[in-house]
This record gives structure tokens, sequence and C-alpha cells, in this order.
């Protein structure tokens, strides 16, 4: 049998691929995830758990009796982009940037998302993600008025959440358990967009734009270490809101510490995401 073609990579990703199958019609079906990195994780962090594009292989990596999963990396703030329609499904990472202080390269990146939309090819934003791709379908970023969100936190479900063919196959449970760190928010939905979920820390913690695009404020790829070494980077941020809200600072830090456990359903988000974008490239398989 004759090997299928696929689609050459771009010279400025970086290509790893994890070894599991998908089939259909004796092919080996190779997912191509294009994973958009908007910026650099803190230096601590980054020592020990390496930067964002090295969080989302490893737990896209896991994905046992998944599609082969093969990941370029583009780094989106140094003004790399993929060639559009080159992927299966697109992840854009978190970042320390703000949408808020747009730049070049946010304008290009922007662009970017709402031409792959129209290409119907699955997209999950993460924390800056989520906020680039609100504003670039037309939806409003501000500092978030509810203030720094971080820790473990509850995540409650809309009735479109429970419905939602990504965060609705999560359990039957309507709050949900996952890592978060930002001080922006989204505070307007873009055009069309669903509202999936909220909590006390973000009145937009989850939205979908149209059946295959999705923001998520919340950290699926983090572990509870990363996200105690992120508290740890985050210190002075902590204590800045601490003290614009009239809180006692020691309190407010002890309270985020106690807070972070394990959080597995991010794992299992992602999983899901895999799910979605392989049904997606199966149906454009003729036959």
């Amino acid at each position: 049998m004759s090997t299928p073609s696929v689609d050459p990579e771009p010279e400025t990703s970086r290509v790893l691929t994890a070894p599991a199958l998908a089939m259909r019609n004796g092919l080996v079906q190779v997912l191509r995830i294009g994973l958009l990195k908007t910026g650099d994780t803190a230096d601590n962090v980054k020592n020990e758990f390496g930067d964002f594009d090295a969080m989302f292989q490893r737990e896209l990596f896991l994905n046992a009796g998944g599609p082969d999963v093969q990941i370029a990396v583009a780094e989106s703030h140094r003004g790399e982009l993929l060639p559009k329609g080159s992927v299966d499904a697109v992840v854009v990472t978190g970042s320390p940037h703000s949408v808020t202080r747009p730049e070049p390269w946010t304008h290009a990146l922007a662009a970017w998302l709402r031409d792959v939309h129209e290409l119907g090819t699955p997209i999950l934003g993460v924390c800056y993600g989520h906020q680039i791709l609100a504003d670039a379908f037309g939806g409003r970023v501000e500092e978030n008025p509810r203030g720094y969100e971080v820790g473990t936190v509850d995540v409650r479900l809309t009735e479109e959440g429970r419905r939602d063919p990504l965060l609705g196959t999560l359990g039957e449970r309507e709050r949900l358990i996952f890592h978060a760190v930002h001080s922006d928010a989204v505070t307007l939905l873009p055009r069309g967009g669903v509202l999936l979920a909220d909590n006390a820390g973000s009145e937009v913690q989850a939205f979908r734009v149209g059946d295959h695009t999705w923001g998520v404020q919340f950290h699926p790829e983090f572990t509870d270490g990363i996200m105690r070494a992120y508290v740890e980077a985050r210190l002075s941020r902590i204590e800045a809101d601490a003290v614009r809200r009239g809180l006692d600072f020691n309190q407010r830090l002890e309270h985020v510490r106690s807070s972070i456990h394990p959080a597995p359903l991010g794992r299992r988000l992602l999983h899901r995401f895999l799910e979605l974008a392989l049904q997606t490239r199966l149906r454009r398989i003729p036959g």
C-alpha cells in the first residue's frame, strides 16, 4: 500500500510526534496540531516544567488510544504563523502579554485565527488564547474587574456548557475544577459567542464561536506542580491585587496556596478536543 502524503511542515515550526494510531479505510491518520505559542512562561516555571509548548505537548502526547499526534509549534509572539490549512486543529497558548496592549503580531494572529476558523479548523484558545479569540471575533478584553484570579478554582457550566461537545463531556456535574492565573478577562462575548462557563473570578470562563472554536480562561495544561510554581512567580501581583482590594496579603496568599490540588479534568478536556479534531478530520476523508 502506498504511504498517504502529508503536507510539508513550515520551516518556522518544530514538529513532534506521539505514537498512537487512528484508522479509517485502512489508512493511518496523523492528526496535525498547530500549537501557537503567544509568549514565554516565568523563568522558575520554565526551568522546572518547560515552556508553554512543552506543557501542552506532554498532555497531548498522553492521549493513550487516540490518534497519532503531530505537533507543529509556531512562536506567534515572534512573528511566526503556520500556513493556513496545514494543520487539522489549533491550540493557542497563554502568555504574559496582554490583549489590552495590542502589538503588530497580535493583529496578525487575530486575522490568522479568523481565517482558520472560516476554514472549519477546530481551535482551542487557553487563557491569553481565549482572550485573543474573543478580541478577534469582536468581543472585549479588559483588566479583570473581579481581580487577579490565581489558584485551583471552581468553574460553573452554563446550560449551554452542559450541552457543549467539549465541556459537556467532562462529567455529570455543574461545577468543574481547573487551574487558573490571569489579570485580564473577557468582559463581552464575541459576536455569536455562546457562554459555556463562568465563576466568581471571571464572568466568562469559557465560550464557543460556531461549532468548532472554543476559548477557556483556565489552564487545562497545568498540573498542580506548575500551579504552585506560578504562584511563587506571581507573588508581587498577588500582593498588589490584595492591597487594591483591601485584603490582607498573607491571608490571601495562604488561601491561594491552600486552594491548589490536582485538576485531572484539564487533561480530559485536551483529549476530548483531540477527539473532536479527529472527527472533523475523518469527516473530510472521502468514503
